[in-house]
């Protein structure tokens, strides 16, 4: 399987799968996730293969530290 690992913008490193790549690619788009290693290996995903990380959405893993603005819209 090949695995790519990426570190988030709160500085955790993540193996994920092909598949958890893909489906987060706007993540990495926006550069809060920054490719660090790729390999092929016959490993799990940590993303999709751990219910820690199953559970939580996208926006919990790489939510981008607040600047405030929020509370004045």
């Amino acid at each position: 399987m090949k695995r790519f690992k990426y570190r988030m913008n709160d500085g955790k490193e993540l193996w994920v799968c092909d598949n958890c790549k893909k489906s987060r690619a706007e993540l990495i788009l926006l550069k809060s996730w920054k490719l660090i290693d790729k390999r092929e290996d016959g490993s799990d995903c940590e993303f999709c293969s751990q219910p820690t990380y199953a559970a939580l959405q996208a926006t919990d893993l790489c939510t981008p530290h607040s600047s405030g603005l929020e509370e004045s819209i």
